[in-house]
């Protein structure tokens, strides 16, 4: 007698688990409701995504005169931005080049000029990022 099974490759269970993560994040976003500041709304979104599953650091940034500023941070302590910090020159370049493109999300290594910001996230074991625009208003 033959036995027939269903052998999922690693790469389509990576896929099916993107998905499910994908559909997680949007069914706790749709509940969400703005506020009366972007501040507050932003303090909502990233409380929201600091208790998904997997998500250890959620951030909401404003793009502003000064650059990419903290509107809300959802971390463990030792994150180096806190609310209302300005990110980091290199890193608000980078997320704002990437942006462009809509939503990413990438491994992270550090680079071999490390500054300060990227000192902190190897000591907290980060691996990986993602980001994903939100525009208002154009």
């Amino acid at each position: 007698m033959r036995r027939y099974g269903l052998r999922v490759s690693r790469d389509a269970r990576r896929r099916l688990r993107v998905a499910a993560e994908r559909i997680q994040i949007i069914a706790s976003l749709r509940e969400l409701r703005t506020q009366d500041t972007p501040e507050a709304t932003a303090a909502v979104i990233a409380e929201a995504l600091g208790h998904l599953p997997g998500v250890d650091i959620a951030g909401v940034f404003e793009r502003t005169e000064k650059g990419l500023v903290a509107l809300a941070v959802v971390a463990m302590p030792e994150f180096p931005v806190k609310t209302g910090d300005t990110l980091p020159g290199v890193q608000a370049r980078h997320i704002l080049e990437g942006s462009s493109a809509g939503p990413w999300a990438e491994r992270w290594t550090p680079p071999p000029d490390p500054d300060g910001y990227d000192r902190a996230l190897s000591a907290l074991g980060i691996k990986g990022r993602a980001f994903a625009p939100v525009l208002a208003n154009g």
